[in-house]
């Protein structure tokens, strides 16, 4: 088991790529193309955070790997459940830039670390998190000081993802 305060050699972190069923387009695809579109894989990362009054949640939360996710996101249970306190206003919008797409958050700086079901554990690092003011959100874990952090390799093909933390 890696020791979170250790510094003085990489550490690489195994999470396996989570399997979805696509819906709708599987028939389309076959049809135009002759191939199955059903199954999605999608890389999911263990994260556990520290509540802000200093103790770490005693469960792991799993994550959706999005690179083209600038922040991070949580739902506002989690949120509550971290105790998060005078975030800055903010809408965040994907990738339709529509009004009704518009998801009201609150952002904030939180302190996490990445755990696999090996015993492997990331140093402690500080991430920017958009809390949303639903429960209805994907949890999301993005770029901003939060991928930005790691070396990452996504293998489909073994389902895999590792995560490589250096000093």
């Amino acid at each position: 088991m890696s020791n979170p305060g250790c510094t003085s050699a990489s550490t690489t972190l195994s999470f396996p790529m989570t399997r979805f069923m696509s819906r709708g387009l599987d028939q389309k695809f076959s049809e135009r193309f002759g191939i199955k579109f059903s199954v999605i894989k999608r890389p999911m990362i263990a994260v556990r955070f520290r509540r802000y009054d200093g103790l770490w949640m005693e469960r792991v939360i799993r994550m959706r790997m999005d690179t083209g996710a600038d922040l991070s996101l949580i739902p506002r249970s989690l949120g509550r459940e971290l105790r998060l306190k005078n975030g800055i206003e903010h809408s965040l919008t994907g990738i339709a830039m529509r009004k009704e797409c518009i998801i009201p958050a609150q952002i904030f700086e939180v302190k996490a670390r990445l755990e696999d079901e090996y015993g492997h554990v990331s140093k402690e690092f500080k991430m920017w998190t958009a809390c949303a003011e639903w429960e209805e959100v994907p949890l999301v874990f993005g770029m901003k000081s939060a991928l930005d952090h790691f070396i990452t390799e996504v293998n489909p093909i073994k389902e895999e993802v590792k995560v490589i933390v250096t000093p």
